[in-house]
């Protein structure tokens, strides 16, 4: 037996020459030092063990990972938000959630381009105080369980899924994906004080969608800009979508506030223009943030 919706990138959906090899990787040592497997576990193995393991418990891949995901980032942002990181987050009322940098970050061992700077520089574990239940488990996993099918082998990283299940209270049928909200966010990709860039930069914008003041003499720019592949910038606004970057021109040297709210989007990084007559270039990524219940709070 089979969970429904078994992932392409699921081993028991591989070819056996590409699970051989990419089990090859998971040895202790290879791609990391503990590794995915133990050294003698076979990947297809594990995962049809875990597999037939969720069929009986009539859980999905999808829902488990639903569900790790939505503590995990409801925890990041319960300690982004109250700049305590050092304290466990209390979630849903009865899952206590405590969150610890790994001090570097865990690649995906599966042929994947899964960017897993955040989930994989993360290590946590849950308690659901009204059960007694707890579980560790890096934030890696949440990727693996739901791209993979995957819950590690033989390690000290391994999450059963009958544990999870049992500690998160899962229940068949029942939707745990997470609730977010889609905005923006504004990563820096150039400066410069020379007036021969800035008018070159400026030469080779398509409209300035919007514009706006800030102190004496800084202005803040949204430009249509035409794509760049290496660093692709879009925004929405009135229905449509944009090719667009932020700009921001401070003429006059004067110190300005550590934050400000740019075009409904908060920005954090306002002081680097400080002091200087710099002309800062952003790039527009987007934002998901996992929207907090009323009850979670950091413990």
């Amino acid at each position: 037996m089979q969970p429904v919706g078994l992932q392409p990138g699921n081993p028991l959906s591989m070819k056996p020459e590409q699970a051989v090899s990419v089990e090859g990787k998971m040895r202790p040592g290879k791609s990391s030092v503990v590794g995915f497997l133990g050294l003698t576990d076979s990947l297809v193995e594990c995962c049809r063990q875990d597999a037939q393991m969720l069929a009986r418990l009539n859980i999905t891949y999808k829902q488990i990972a639903d569900k790790l995901e939505g503590l995990v980032f409801r925890t990041v942002r319960l300690m982004n938000e109250s700049k305590n990181f050092k304290s466990p987050a209390l979630l849903d009322g009865r899952f206590r959630v405590m969150l610890e940098s790994s001090g570097g970050h865990q690649d995906c061992p599966f042929p994947c381009n899964f960017n897993a700077w955040n989930l994989g520089s993360w290590d946590l574990t849950v308690e659901n105080i009204q059960s007694g239940k707890k579980m560790a488990f890096p934030g890696l996993i949440v990727h693996l369980i739901r791209e993979h099918g995957f819950f590690e082998g033989d390690t000290s990283y391994r999450l059963d899924p009958a544990t999870a299940c049992s500690v998160l209270e899962l229940k068949s049928g029942e939707d745990y994906t997470p609730k977010t909200v889609h905005n923006y966010r504004y990563r820096q990709l150039s400066y410069t004080d020379r007036s021969e860039e800035i008018e070159e930069i400026k030469s080779k914008w398509l409209r300035i969608l919007e514009t706006m003041q800030v102190g004496e003499g800084t202005y803040i720019y949204l430009v249509e800009v035409l794509p760049d592949p290496k660093n692709p910038s879009e925004i929405s606004r009135d229905g449509k979508t944009y090719n667009a970057r932020l700009y921001i021109h401070n003429t006059t040297g004067e110190t300005l506030p550590d934050e400000a709210n740019v075009f409904g989007i908060e920005l954090d990084t306002l002081h680097r223009a400080s002091r200087r007559r710099d002309f800062l270039t952003y790039q527009i990524l987007p934002l998901t943030k996992h929207v907090l219940n009323p009850q979670d709070r950091i413990a």
